[in-house]
């Protein structure tokens, strides 16, 4: 367990990429878990578990959608397992830095002042991550990672606001 935690530290600070973990697809599957975990936990104090939890199912299927479409069009869609395990697994690692950070800072010492500064910070820090994961995927350059990962970015939030419009009106 350690010694994954360790490797998706590693993708974190850019050290590793995808191809450094396993190609099974029960990492995947865990990841999945994880991250809607963390990310409903993570959204929890601005709206309801229900809400929370449609959002982020839907938001990582269509994530996840999109970086299969990615890999296949880049001809790489064997990838598709890593890929996708190193991009949840590195989200539930910053994710899970945010919420101990959030109780540390905000609610233990009440530092509430920190709060937008830290939330902008682990958004920098996982679209740089993303675009690392996405460059180690496709064999190409961090440029063009960054204009995929914001290209992913801008995608999602739309598909987001969409169905929130839809669902949730």
């Amino acid at each position: 367990m350690l010694s994954l935690i360790r490797v998706f530290w590693f993708i974190c600070v850019l050290r590793d990429g995808p191809q450094s973990l396993p190609q099974g697809k029960t990492l995947l599957h865990w990841m999945i878990v994880l991250h809607l975990l963390f990310g409903t936990l993570y959204s929890l104090p601005d709206t309801s578990l229900f809400k929370s939890l449609h959002q982020e199912l839907a938001l990582l299927l269509f994530n996840l959608g999109f970086v299969r479409v990615v890999l296949m069009l880049n001809k790489h869609p064997e990838r598709f397992v890593q890929s996708a395990t190193a991009l949840l697994g590195a989200d539930v690692l910053i994710s899970g830095t945010g919420l101990v950070l959030y109780v540390v800072l905000i609610q233990g010492l009440g530092l509430q002042a920190l709060s937008d500064t830290v939330n902008i910070l682990l958004m920098l820090w996982s679209i740089i991550v993303t675009a690392h994961v996405f460059r180690h995927a496709l064999d190409t350059s961090f440029a063009l990672g960054l204009l995929l990962t914001f290209l992913l970015l801008l995608t999602s939030w739309t598909f987001l606001l969409v169905l929130q419009e839809l669902m949730f009106a």
